[in-house]
Parts: C-alpha cells; structure tokens; sequence
C-alpha cells in the first residue's frame, strides 16, 4: 500500500491509501482503526483474512503480548519462543501453560511430553462432573489407558481395550500393567501380577498369587464381616477351601485331604455345656418315617424324609417352617433401550409370593442313630446275659 496523504480533521486523523481510502484511523478516543473508520477498540483491525505479524529480528529470543496495568506492572504475557516454536502463556512472569511445537499441552510444567499434562491436582466440579475420553482408535485393535504416578512412578493404572469386534473391557492394575487380549473380560492386578478376573462367561477367576495358599474369596453380611469365604489355607495334605462365620464365630468350614472331602460343623468341646446322655432314642427314632418319593422337578425316586416330618422328631436336622412362604421380585417387563445403548423405557418390577421351601441336614441324624444302637446293644446283651 502506498500512502498518498495524512488528513486531519476536527476531531479525527486518518491515513488514506493511494485509492483514496481510509487505511487507518485514530479517532478522538484514541483508538486506532486499521480497515475501519471507526474503531471500537483501542485497536480494531477489520478485513479479509485479517491477521497480526509480530517479527523478531533475533530467531533465538522470544516474541510475545505483555499487559500491563498503570503502575507498570505485568499482570500477564503470552510468549512465543522464536527458535523452539513454543506458546506460553503466564501471569505476572510466571508460566502457567505451554503448547510445545509438537502440540502437546503443558499445565504446570514446560516440558508436556504428552497430548495433554497437568503437574498438579485436577478437580472437577463434583455437582456436574463429566470427563470424556476418545481414543482416535478406528477399526483396529488398541487400549485407552489412563496411569497414575508418584512423581515418575507408576503404581496403578486403568486399561479400558477395544478391538475390530467391537468388545470393550476393563483392566485395573494396582502396579504396572499386564497384557490382555481384549476380549471383553475384567482384570484386577497388582504390581503386575494378575489377581482377580471376571471372563466374559460371568465366570469369577481368584488368581493364586504368588503361589502362595492364603488367597480367599470373601463374602460378607451387609455391614459386618460375617458370612462365608473360601481360601487355599492349611498343610500340605489339608486344606481348607471355605469358612462359614457367624456373629459366635467360626460355625464350619470345607477341607480336603488327599483326594477326601471333609465337611466340618463346629464341635470342639469348649464351645459346649452341660453335656449329657442321649435317652429314649430308639423310641424316638421309630417315630422317623423314612419314604421313597419322586422328585416333581425330574421324575428320580429317591429315599429320605419329609421335612416337617423330621422336624417333629429332630428339630436341629430341619431348616425353616412348614408351608412357609416369601415375597419375591420378578421382572414384569424388560428395559426398552434404544440403538445407541440408552435407556427409553425403565424396567417395570413387581413382586409376588412364592414357596419358601424347608432344608433338611440328614447328617444331624447321625446321634440319634447311634444312641439307638447304643441301647439296642445293651439290651441285646442284657438278654444274652439271662
């Protein structure tokens, strides 16, 4: 553009081109209007594609914006490193955020070696807080992982893999991860070392960590650390693969030996007072009535008792009340989901009564036996003795 005349009007001094056009303006304000005669601003730059060139003869320093209040003091800047091809930006002289020449953002610290790099906490308002993750993955096989790390150690990550086949999984590894073959399952490790898997058929796998035979699989009362747990505890030869607690203590357990199954209830004669002689057992054993029946369910005939039966005569070998029944909750239509997964409809729930059926242990059965053998012996001896 070549200049042709500076005019200055009452109020106004503007710069006109050769084509008689006002290039730049500076009205009463002092506002400086570049392809405007009336800037808004103290500069206003309208046009096409419009742009501002900063150069700096010196290709190893920096060029940048500073602002500054009136008492001369740099409230803040952006920076542009000549030679590096970095944007900094920073308040007061203190940088608070770069993006390095090969795009990676940096938060709190000028070397991001990642796409994005926060040295510090990052908070997320919690009444609406929502992090989107994507991972570019189109078509081929890959993982979004995000780690976690004291200063440059790793000690958990979380791997979230995708493949061609559309499976997605989860992989939480308290250490450093391990390698998955993406096949829809969730792994749980630490330090590396595989845990706990939960496998695409619902199958719940306790890895046996380190060889070693304390791992168990807990289950607890809501609330309490009652319940059952099974475990790879013992010797060599015995083993115990399930505990039973209850709020008196251990009631039982599962062991084996060799290639035995042992059921064990407990029996120790500390947990037990006034011990006594079992009596009448063979008139309360002829009281049992033992039965051959069908099972409705498929059609084997089988011997045994009648719970209630039983129940009448040993009541500890019997669970629950005759013709007992309990309220159960059932679907009464299914969750409608659009294409997208979402959900349109919710599930619709209902409740209905159904038969709480009795238990028997026929192993309770057992004292009664033998105090009836026990009395069946003496008097068979008793007649032999006459």
């Amino acid at each position: 553009m070549a200049l042709t005349k500076v005019s200055r009007e009452l109020l106004n001094t503007s710069i006109v081109d050769n084509g008689n056009a006002t290039a730049i303006t500076i009205d009463s304000s002092e506002n400086v209007g570049i392809g405007t005669s009336s800037p808004s601003a103290i500069l206003d730059v309208k046009g096409a594609a419009a742009r501002i060139r900063i150069s700096d003869t010196d290709t190893a320093g920096t060029t940048g914006i500073e602002f500054v209040d009136s008492g001369g003091t740099k409230d803040a800047e952006i920076e542009v490193g000549n030679s590096t091809q970095y944007l900094a930006f920073k308040t007061a002289t203190a940088e608070r955020m770069r993006i390095d020449s090969s795009g990676n953002v940096g938060i709190g610290t000028t070397s991001p070696s990642q796409k994005l790099e926060v040295a510090g906490n990052v908070v997320l308002d919690a009444s609406n807080a929502e992090l989107n993750l994507k991972s570019g993955i189109t078509g081929t096989s890959g993982a979004i992982n995000w780690t976690f790390n004291t200063e440059s150690t790793e000690f958990a990550s979380i791997k979230l893999p995708y493949d061609t086949r559309g499976t997605t999984g989860l992989h939480i590894d308290s250490g450093y991860p391990i390698t998955i073959d993406h096949s829809g399952y969730t792994v749980f490790a630490k330090s590396g070392v595989e845990q706990m898997r939960l496998d695409g058929n619902g199958r719940l796998v306790i890895a046996n960590a380190g060889g070693s035979n304390t791992g168990y699989i807990r289950v607890p009362v809501a609330g309490s650390t009652l319940g059952a747990w099974t475990s790879y505890a013992g010797t060599a030869s015995t083993r115990i693969h399930m505990r039973f607690q209850s709020s008196s203590g251990l009631a039982g357990y599962i062991s084996t030996t060799g290639l035995t199954t042992f059921y064990g209830t407990s029996s120790d004669y500390r947990l037990k007072t006034d011990a006594q002689p079992m009596t009448g057992a063979t008139a309360r054993l002829k009281a049992l009535k033992p039965l051959n029946f069908e099972w409705i369910a498929d059609g084997t005939r089988v011997d045994g008792f009648l719970a209630h039966e039983a129940q009448a005569v040993v009541p500890e070998c019997v669970t629950g009340e005759k013709d007992a029944m309990m309220e159960e909750e059932y679907e009464v239509s299914p969750e409608v989901l659009d294409e997208e997964g979402n959900t349109v409809e919710e599930a619709v729930m209902g409740t209905r009564s159904v038969p709480e059926y009795q238990g028997i242990d026929q192993s309770k059965l057992v004292p009664l036996l033998v105090a009836t053998i026990q009395e069946l012996e003496a008097r068979i001896t008793q007649l032999e003795n006459n």
